[in-house]
């Protein structure tokens, strides 16, 4: 299942409607880069959980790493990469594509 594809799609689940939604061209973007607020990132994981089969216990574990910008500030930081390499790890089962998985959280 392409993964750019199941986070547009489960982006246009977990946010709410009439909010401006950015689709995922890569896993390489963070999730602020798809308009992606703490409760929408929270809600997204929360599904894919759901459709990996990880236990809520397991996925607290799921934590951003620190950015450095320019300024010398510090903010947290959490790319799609970040997100799947923790759910690939972690996955108890996988959907079978992507209607199937869709289907199931509406």
């Amino acid at each position: 299942m392409d993964k750019v594809e199941l986070t547009n799609e489960l982006i246009r689940i977990a946010k709410p409607a009439g909010i401006n939604i950015v689709e995922a061209t890569s896993l390489d973007q963070e999730t602020r880069s798809l308009n992606l607020d703490s409760l929408d990132t929270l809600m997204f994981t929360i599904y894919l959980a759901d459709l990996y089969g990880i236990p809520e216990e397991k996925l607290k574990e799921l934590s951003p790493m620190r950015v450095t910008e320019p300024d010398g500030s510090q903010r947290p930081s959490m790319t799609l990469k970040m997100i799947f390499d923790f759910v690939d790890k972690h996955k108890t089962k996988e959907p079978e594509n992507l209607a199937e998985a869709v289907k199931n959280l509406k």
